[in-house]
């Protein structure tokens, strides 16, 4: 089967790439990857950076949140994340994500959300939507251990990323 690879935070497509996305998608013969970026600056970027990859690739200018409709997010620059911040932007929630591209599997879920992963994973039917791997950054995670404890309730390995420990987990479905 064609893998599905799911970037929630994909930013400009050049940050972030020493995990080596770019490498691996090239060594893939066919996949479909969707970018959801909500910074239109960030999200502009990216048809630059993966256009060479064509149809495989879905470009989704949004959030994923709690709600379907607008957000607001803090632009710290480099970075940006949800909360009372003065850039609007569109969201969509995690299901609504899930149905309106008709998945049921996803092999990798990459997230780096500065903080919001929780909320997002929280969100999740494991038993409708099967991901099989899972790299979120979880530095600032308020509620880390309880993430690590949701992800293993849901049978899930769960490690630091051997490329990124300070920042970064990685999380196995146990087969």
């Amino acid at each position: 089967t064609v893998p599905t690879i799911v970037m929630v935070g994909a930013h400009d497509g050049v940050h972030g790439e020493h995990y080596g996305l770019m490498k691996f998608l090239e060594e893939l013969d066919d996949f479909n990857l969707y970018l959801i970026e909500p910074m239109k600056r960030f999200f502009d970027d990216l048809f630059e950076v993966y256009d060479k990859f064509g149809e495989k690739v879905k470009y989704l200018n949004y959030a994923i949140s709690d709600i379907d409709g607008q957000v607001r997010m803090i632009d710290q620059g480099i970075m940006s994340k949800l909360g009372n911040g003065n850039v609007i932007v569109q969201s969509k929630t995690w299901n609504n994500f899930i149905i309106e591209n008709n998945l049921d599997q996803i092999d990798i879920l990459l997230m780096d959300c500065e903080g919001y992963e929780f909320d997002i994973l929280k969100q999740i039917d494991y038993k409708k939507t099967t991901v099989k791997s899972i790299r979120y950054e979880y530095l600032w995670v308020d509620d880390k251990q309880g993430l690590d404890n949701h992800l293993v309730n849901n049978n899930y390995d769960v490690k630091l990323c051997s490329n990124d420990p300070t920042y970064n987990k990685v999380a196995f479905l146990k087969t």
